[in-house]
């Protein structure tokens, strides 16, 4: 059986953007609830590292600040449980913070 090695190469790169983005995403997801459990410093730190146009981060910075309320006695365990929560996170969050970085 041939190798054939740059179809191997390609899949690997794919394979590795791919983890890269999910990581990402991730992490913009935690950075909502952060916010949400009152943790905005650590918030503002975590968007920061991504978001690197320094005119972009106030932007998203004031989002946090002013958009996303804290949540009483939010846990990530609860926040993942709520249907309506993980929607706005994947459907309007995320989205909105991608076009910043």
């Amino acid at each position: 059986m041939k190798v054939n090695k740059k179809q191997i190469a390609s899949s690997l790169q794919s394979a590795i953007i791919s983890i890269g983005t999910g990581a990402q995403d991730a992490a913009i997801k935690r950075v909502a609830m952060l916010s949400s459990q009152g943790r905005r410093e650590e918030a503002r730190g975590m968007i920061a590292q991504y978001v690197k146009d320094p005119e972009k981060l106030k932007i998203v910075i004031k989002a946090i600040d002013e958009r996303l309320k804290s949540i009483p006695n939010a846990t990530s365990s609860k926040l993942d449980q709520n249907k309506e929560y993980t929607n706005w996170l994947n459907n309007t969050w995320l989205p909105w913070v991608k076009k910043y970085i």
